[in-house]
């Protein structure tokens, strides 16, 4: 099991740079995004350059309004290279704009086994 990370910060990556954004030695990243693809990349990036080593990317659906394409997304996510080390699933319900939708509590312990599809959290 890993600690649990999620992105709880505006995009804008000055809030990651304060002493109150987590820094854990293991964590997985569960990440959401409404606007668009090109902001999905954009904050993607930064967060991975805030959060270089995750153990895995869990990636929420995105809105019909953000124009994602599985195309896309696999483009986006080609470009960064850790992500080809470490699991990443994505079109997953666990945000907002999704139902049916949990609570993700920070600091949890997580299990992710993409080849059954399941993602287990431990509280």
């Amino acid at each position: 099991m890993r600690p649990l990370l999620e992105e709880i910060c505006p995009p804008s990556p000055s809030c990651r740079v304060t002493p109150y954004a987590p820094q854990p030695d293991s964590y997985v990243l569960f990440v959401e995004e409404e606007e668009d693809y090109l902001e999905f990349d954009r904050n993607l990036a930064a967060l991975l350059q805030a959060y270089p080593t995750p153990q895995a990317l869990l990636i929420g659906r995105f809105p019909k309004e953000c124009q994602m394409t599985e195309d896309l997304l696999l483009y986006i996510l080609d470009k960064h290279p850790v992500l080809k080390t470490i699991p990443v699933m994505y079109d997953l319900d666990f945000v907002a704009h999704t139902q049916p939708l949990f609570t993700i509590t920070i600091g949890a312990q997580v299990t992710v086994d993409t080849d059954r599809m399941l993602i287990q959290l431990d509280e």
